[in-house]
């Protein structure tokens, strides 16, 4: 069974990227295959210090329905989503994983910001709260905190934002598993069908 090219767009602020983020674990685990995860800002709207709950709902009234399915899908799969006190902008969070990555750390640093984002409940638009993630992890909080105030990662994530866009991309996850795209928090057996028949070259 050859290995097939697995990419993975997430916004760490989408609940469904929660889940998808575990089920593309899963499918590392399970086919030894490193996945590129990349980036995808579904609010760059949101202000400093997030947008509290009761606005955020106010402001989009399918989205209370959207979070107890995202909930119901959590305890399927055996994780457990918050009640938000905010939903934060998440472009500095984006930019410090794709740091992470570049140090071999990015696993790790997905696990502990969406630790720290739905079960401890902090705002991973929070500079302080950040470099506490990248201190969690071992890494260092210098070299994390010069690169949210440099934003030396800016120009990946906007060059990868703008990829899903040319892509077609309009919501996460989005699943790339050779040649085929698989949106949303799909159950893992289904995205385990569409990497084994993409390996086999059925495609």
């Amino acid at each position: 069974m050859r290995q097939v090219e697995v990419t993975i767009f997430v916004d760490y602020v989408c609940p469904y990227c929660y889940i998808g983020a575990d089920r593309g674990r899963r499918l590392e685990e399970e086919f030894g295959v490193k996945a590129k995860w990349k980036s995808f800002e579904l609010h760059p709207e949101a202000p400093d210090g997030g947008i509290p709950p009761s606005m955020y709902y106010e402001n989009n009234p399918g989205l209370k329905s959207i979070s107890e399915n995202a909930r119901l899908l959590a305890r399927e799969a055996a994780l457990t989503l918050g009640t938000h006190v905010v939903y934060s902008n998440s472009r500095l969070a984006l930019e410090l994983g794709v740091w992470a990555d570049g140090q071999g750390r990015g696993p790790e640093y997905r696990d502990a910001l969406f630790d720290f984002y739905y079960h401890r409940l902090q705002d991973i638009g929070d500079e302080e709260v950040l470099l506490a993630i990248a201190g969690s992890i071992m890494m260092s909080r210098e070299d994390a905190q010069r690169c949210i105030e440099e934003r030396t990662m800016k120009p990946t994530v906007d060059a990868q934002i703008d990829e899903a866009r040319q892509l077609g991309i309009g919501g996460v996850p989005t699943y790339i598993i050779g040649k085929e795209y698989v949106s949303g928090a799909q159950p893992y057996g289904l995205i385990r069908e569409i990497y084994q028949r993409a390996s086999a070259g059925n495609q």
